[in-house]
């Protein structure tokens, strides 16, 4: 399985690393396994660790961070085949072709625990072409193995559900608690967030077709 890191400017590659240690240090101290001269980066400033067949990304707690969706990371980040990473205005893309088929293949070992049935609006669904949800599918499935964060995630998912349901003003998620649903993240199409209250009572309509 090939890995490899490139620094790129635009559609520009300025810098090509294949991976092939365990641990990859980024910073600007000669020993570094991808060294930049860039004078805000620190000696030691990030690092890529091999943990099951793929690298997952960490800031060393260097001074600028390490952003990715315009967001500092605060805890390691598995990285995915494309993704993309900033650290002081350079870009880093990880590439690993192979990941995309291992994916594939676990796919075929997932197990059905539950199904529910729902029933969307031909009108709202019609709106939004398939290339289009698929980006929003892949969107969301990118923050699922970007962040520890549950409400940068939850907020993330939000945001995808809107380029899906094009005619949605609102959005809501549950979480299960026990045998309860507890509702954690709630947000309108202008971007207002709120997590919803305890107190908060939530009415349902069930419609079963014979």
């Amino acid at each position: 399985m090939k890995h490899t890191l490139k620094v790129v400017s635009g559609d520009t590659i300025l810098q090509e690393h294949e991976l092939t240690k365990r641990q990859v240090v980024i910073g600007r101290d000669p020993a570094s396994d991808v060294v930049t001269d860039h004078p805000a980066i620190s000696r030691r400033h990030a690092q890529l660790t091999l943990v099951d067949g793929g690298y997952i990304l960490e800031d060393l707690h260097s001074k600028a961070g390490v952003v990715i969706d315009g967001m500092k990371i605060t805890h390691p980040v598995p990285l995915n085949h494309g993704d993309r990473f900033e650290i002081c205005q350079q870009m880093f893309v990880y590439h690993c072709p192979s990941l995309i088929a291992s994916e594939r293949e676990g796919e075929s070992e997932s197990t059905l625990l539950g199904s529910i049935a729902a029933v969307a609006s031909t009108d709202s669904m019609s709106e939004v072409d398939a290339d289009g949800k698929l980006r929003a599918m892949l969107r969301i499935a990118q923050a699922l193995g970007r962040t520890l964060d549950l409400e940068l995630l939850l907020s993330k998912m939000l945001d995808g559900l809107f380029d899906v349901f094009l005619q949605a003003d609102r959005a809501l998620i549950l979480l299960c608690d026990g045998d309860r649903l507890v509702p954690k993240a709630a947000k309108n199409r202008s971007g207002i967030s709120a997590i919803a209250s305890k107190t908060t009572t939530f009415h349902w309509s069930c419609f079963v077709e014979p």
